[in-house]
């Protein structure tokens, strides 16, 4: 009987290690990610910049609001500046609604700031001041921030805050995370290398796979 029970436990823990084993080289970059099909990722109207002709293209799902979205920044910044000859990279909203109270409107924002030329400026400009307008106590204060920041651009303040209030771009946002939802992302930032989700979003993984891709 105490063999069994240790025959039982020795299973057990040889299929934990096992399981953890998967799950370790599944985030460790080795292998395939999932692959999403383009005709979801890439549509029309979306934000790009880089080179249009590219074999590589970068899709970014991502929230203003979201902390880890602002942290992936630098390392972004890295790769745009070390392959924008090569890559085509796309930015498309994703806004947590349930858990940060401005990214609707901060996203929202942003294309207003698109449709005047100034998509790129602003999306910098909000994750810089991120810790700032995230903490406002109501819409009001929040509104105040967005203002003084389209001020800086040399956007219309006024005519943004009618935008927003007669949700003139809600429509726009929500093409984007309903694409979101059909590539099965549930979390920001999400990005994919040419159809294939990243693991993870360091330096080194779009190194990975840029190069592959651009063979």
């Amino acid at each position: 009987m105490e063999d069994k029970k240790f025959l039982i436990v020795c299973l057990v823990v040889s299929f934990v290690l096992m399981f953890g084993a998967v799950m370790f080289l599944s985030k460790s970059g080795g292998g395939e990610g999932r692959k999403v099909d383009a005709s979801i990722l890439v549509k029309d109207g979306v934000h790009t910049k880089g080179a249009a002709d590219a074999k590589v293209t970068i899709v970014e799902f991502s929230d203003l609001q979201c902390p880890a979205c602002k942290n992936a920044q630098p390392d972004l910044n890295k790769v745009y500046e070390t392959y924008k000859d090569k890559i085509k990279f796309i930015y498309r909203d994703f806004p947590l609604t349930t858990i940060h109270k401005y990214a609707q409107r901060a996203a929202e924002a942003s294309e207003y700031a698109s449709e005047q030329g100034k998509f790129w400026e602003f999306h910098d400009l909000m994750f810089s001041k991120q810790e700032e307008w995230s903490i406002s106590p109501d819409q009001a204060k929040f509104d105040e921030f967005l203002t003084g920041y389209a001020k800086s651009l040399g956007l219309d303040d006024k005519k943004m805050i009618e935008a927003l209030n007669n949700k003139t771009y809600a429509a726009r946002v929500q093409s984007d995370v309903d694409d979101g939802f059909k590539a099965g992302i549930n979390a920001t930032p999400t990005f994919f290398v040419n159809g294939e989700e990243t693991k993870g979003y360091g330096f080194d993984e779009f190194k990975r796979l840029i190069e592959k891709y651009s063979k």
